[in-house]
C-alpha cells in the first residue's frame, strides 16, 4: 500500500516537473533577441536579414545614423552588430551614437579580415544571439583576459 502511494506521489511530482520544464522551454523559445544589423549596403543587409530569419532571428537593419537613432528610440533592440564593410570613421561614429543613446546595449563590431565578406555576419550574429539568450538565463558570461 505504501509502495503504491509512493509511486502515485512520484508520478504526480514528475508531472509537475514536466509541466514546469515545458513552461521553461516556452520561455526560452520566446526569448529571441531583437538584433540591429548595421552595414554599408541596404540590399546586402536585406539578404543577411532574410538568411538570419532561417534561424528564427528577429532582425532589423540600418546604414545611417538617422535610422539607428529611430530604431534605438523605440527601445526594443537587444543587441547590435556592426559590419566590417563600413569605413572605420563611420563605424566609430555609429558606435559613439549608439553608446550615447543606449549605453548598456550589447554592441559588437565585426573585425576586419583579409578574407572578409558580408556572409560572415551570419555566423557572427548567430553566435552573439545565442550568447545573449544564455546570458538571459545564467547571467553575464565572464570575459577572457
Amino acid at each position: 500500500m505504501l509502495k503504491n502511494i509512493l509511486i502515485i506521489v512520484l508520478l504526480i511530482l514528475s508531472g509537475f516537473n514536466t509541466n514546469a520544464q515545458s513552461q521553461n522551454n516556452k520561455i526560452i523559445e520566446n526569448m529571441e533577441p531583437k538584433i540591429l544589423l548595421i552595414g554599408r549596403n541596404l540590399d546586402v543587409m536585406k539578404i543577411l536579414k532574410d538568411e538570419l530569419a532561417q534561424f528564427n532571428r528577429n532582425v532589423v537593419y540600418a546604414n545611417s545614423n538617422e535610422t539607428i537613432t529611430e530604431l534605438l528610440k523605440k527601445g526594443d533592440i537587444n543587441l547590435i552588430v556592426i559590419g566590417a564593410g563600413l569605413p572605420d570613421e563611420t563605424r566609430e561614429e555609429m558606435k559613439t551614437l549608439i553608446l550615447q543613446l543606449q549605453a548598456g546595449i550589447p554592441l559588437f563590431m565585426i573585425e576586419r579580415t583579409a578574407d572578409g565578406n558580408p556572409a560572415k555576419m551570419i555566423g557572427f550574429t548567430n553566435e552573439k544571439a545565442i550568447l545573449w539568450k544564455i546570458e538571459q538565463i545564467i547571467g553575464k558570461m565572464p570575459t577572457k583576459k
